[in-house]
């Protein structure tokens, strides 16, 4: 008996494997309940979560993680390189798109919001934290030009982006940040959604930095959480995503526990 709890511990991966189970069930059940119903997308959801869980954990692992190799004059040319094609190829793609909706798109909840930061009326039915950045910003720094909202957050999350592949690089290397840019930017939806000033894209920005933070504390043992910088950083971020969607702290309270 103990031999079998046992593996099916060591099967599991442990703490770590069983909170990623329980995430998986939580989101995805949560998503059958609206969206389709019935108990038995409910089992499979816990069946696939049990297998794949534990495998996409092995896999992490098995990831060839180096450490960053100091610092030299070649070496920090070809980072700069690197972290000026992870931004200027994701701005290229946003950018395009950009042009064809110019000089903004708006949602009904995007036409309140612009409506709260040019009247200074707010209201908490959208985040007030998430319209004062997305929207109050952009227009205070350029005069009320309305296409400076969907172009600082374009801008935004390319930066971000780029942040994130340079972490992917930095660790592993250049083909797993390529594989990861390539994800992101060949799904549509991706550059649709990048169109409109929505709460869920200023989330997302907030959610990939937070990844990405996450990541580095991974790869360097907990190191760079150590330098009061990067404490303060993590500290910020985490506030503000959880302040763009009201219910942000499903996925921010799991990220940090």
């Amino acid at each position: 008996m103990k031999k079998a709890a046992s593996w099916v511990w060591k099967y599991l991966e442990g703490v770590n494997g069983i909170i990623l189970i329980l995430y998986s069930v939580f989101i995805f059940s949560t998503y059958v309940l609206t969206a389709i119903g019935g108990w038995i997308w409910h089992l499979v959801i816990v069946v696939l979560s049990i297998l794949i869980c534990p495998l996409i954990l092995k896999g992490v692992r098995k990831i060839n993680v180096h450490p960053y190799l100091g610092e030299n004059h070649t070496r920090n040319r070809k980072r700069a390189l690197w972290v000026i094609l992870f931004f200027v190829i994701p701005f290229l793609f946003f950018f395009a798109k950009y042009l064809i909706y110019y000089p903004i798109s708006l949602s009904p909840d995007s036409v309140s919001q612009y409506a709260q930061a040019i009247t200074n009326q707010y209201d908490d039915w959208h985040p007030v934290i998430q319209t004062l950045l997305a929207f109050k910003i952009p227009l205070l720094l350029t005069g009320g030009w309305i296409g400076s909202i969907t172009l600082f957050q374009i801008i935004e999350f390319s930066v971000i982006l780029a942040y994130a592949l340079h972490t992917i690089r930095k660790h592993t290397n250049s083909l797993y940040a390529i594989l990861a840019m390539l994800f992101i930017l060949l799904n549509p939806q991706t550059t649709n959604m990048a169109m409109y000033p929505w709460k869920d894209v200023s989330f997302a920005m907030g959610a990939l930095l937070l990844v990405t933070y996450a990541l580095r504390i991974y790869f360097t043992s907990g190191e760079w959480f150590q330098k009061i910088r990067n404490m303060i950083s993590f500290a910020i971020v985490f506030v503000l995503t959880t302040l763009c969607r009201h219910n942000a702290l499903l996925f921010t309270v799991p990220l940090f526990l």
